[in-house]
This record gives structure tokens, sequence and C-alpha cells, in this order.
């Protein structure tokens, strides 16, 4: 399947853009990043686990992982929610549902302290027809609130791609 080019211009604060020029795509997914940013993959057999990695040149992570279906949404959240809490010490939660992008989604606002930076995790969750998917947005606060808007259009470029190929997400 050939996908077109598309790329984002994120317009930033003092006139700085970024700019998302690669594409990664994995079945039926398909999202678009900074070419600056680090992409890094589980190995898996089949498509029906798919975990990615992209680290931003700060030390930002948005890290996806989709599973079938059938996998509980509230199961996959607990998975993130422990592999921070595992990693960090005294991390503070809020439980999140909001709409993103047209989207509804379900999830956790963290706040910890590491190296004396205070770091934000956030943690989000929705179904398509045959995925159920969590992405995971880590970054020192500074970075989060200079970079929102690239986090939130990797995202976006996700569902957008999600509801190009006419996959309905639903709520829960």
């Amino acid at each position: 399947m050939d996908i077109p080019t598309i790329a984002f211009t994120i317009k930033r604060s003092r006139s700085k853009e970024t700019n998302l020029t690669s594409t990664f795509q994995r079945g039926n997914l398909i999202f678009l990043y900074p070419e600056n940013w680090l992409l890094s993959e589980s190995d898996s057999s089949d498509d029906s686990s798919i975990h990615v990695t992209l680290e931003s040149p700060g030390g930002g992570l948005w890290i996806l992982s989709a599973t079938t279906a059938s996998t509980d949404s509230a199961a996959a959240m607990a998975e993130a929610l422990k592999a921070v809490n595992e990693q960090f010490d005294d991390v503070e939660w809020l439980e999140i549902s909001e709409p993103f992008y047209g989207f509804e989604t379900t999830g956790w606002d963290g706040l910890f302290f590491s190296l004396d930076l205070l770091v934000c995790a956030k943690i989000r969750s929705f179904k398509t027809l045959d995925r159920t998917v969590v992405i995971l947005i880590q970054a020192e606060s500074r970075e989060l609130e200079q970079g929102s808007d690239v986090f939130d259009a990797i995202t976006l470029s996700l569902l957008q791609s999600l509801s190009k190929a006419r996959h309905r997400i639903s709520k829960k």
C-alpha cells in the first residue's frame, strides 16, 4: 500500500518550526514524527502486538503500545502505570478522561522527580475495531511544556491515519 507523503509543520514559540517528515508504518498503524527523533521498535514476529518508542533530542519519550482489540484497555493502562511506578518513586497520578481531537481517550497524568527534575507522564488509551492502543508520553516538565505541540501532532497523525483507514474509535 502506497502512503501519500504528508508533513506537518508545527509553529512553535519564537518562530521555531518542527517538521514531522519521517513516517512509521506497521500494519494499519501509521504516524509521522520529527526526523531528528530516535525510533526503536520491539521485535515481534507478527502485527498482533506493536511497541514503538520515539525519543526526542531532549530525552522525552513517546511510546506506542498496540495490541489486539481483545486486550482490556484498563489492563493495558495498568501495565504502563506499573512500568513507570517500578522505575520511579513517588509518582503522583491523576485519572483523566478527555477528548483528543474528537477521539475519546482515558488515561492518567503523572508527576515525579528524577535527578532533581520534575518529570511529567501522560498515559492515554483508546480502542479501534481491531486494536487496543496505549500511548505514554514522558518528558521533563520544561520539555513537555515547550514541545507539547510536537507530542500532540505525533499522536494526531496516528489518529488521523486510523480515521482514514475507516477504523471507528470506540469509547472503551
